[in-house]
């Protein structure tokens, strides 16, 4: 049994707990109100880490389940967990997401592997 949480960042964040594929508790979504367009546009990087980290804590705290792993989905040119350019978020361009969001999580004592990639190959990934 697969224990993840997926994330998909387009021009909202959206986090769901994942059990053998299937959502298992209802999403999160930022922000909140989905008239509110263009909110992570003007977000920090490090402000989206740190909400990044606090939706994965409250879902990683709904079940007692152990995670195996936290992926991320987000468009643009990402390359290990780089994300070398992002033409919806251009101020994470160059930002080690995988490696920040890691150490954040690690600091809230969650450790499971996590893995950023473009939004397009996470579709394909999952369809296949």
């Amino acid at each position: 049994m697969t224990t993840a949480i997926g994330i998909v960042i387009t021009d909202h964040i959206v986090a769901g707990r994942l059990q053998d594929h299937r959502i298992t508790a209802k999403p999160l979504r930022f922000p909140a109100d989905p008239a509110e367009p263009g909110a992570l546009a003007a977000l920090p990087p490090g402000e989206m880490v740190e909400i990044l980290a606090s939706e994965i804590a409250f879902l990683a705290k709904a079940d007692p389940q152990p995670l195996d792993a936290i992926g991320v989905a987000i468009p643009g040119i990402i390359r290990d967990g780089v994300v070398e350019d992002s033409p919806n978020l251009t101020q994470i361009k160059g930002m080690r997401l995988a490696h920040d969001l890691q150490k954040e999580l690690a600091a809230r004592g969650i450790s499971p592997p996590v893995h950023v990639v473009n939004d397009a190959d996470a579709i394909a990934a999952g369809v296949a």
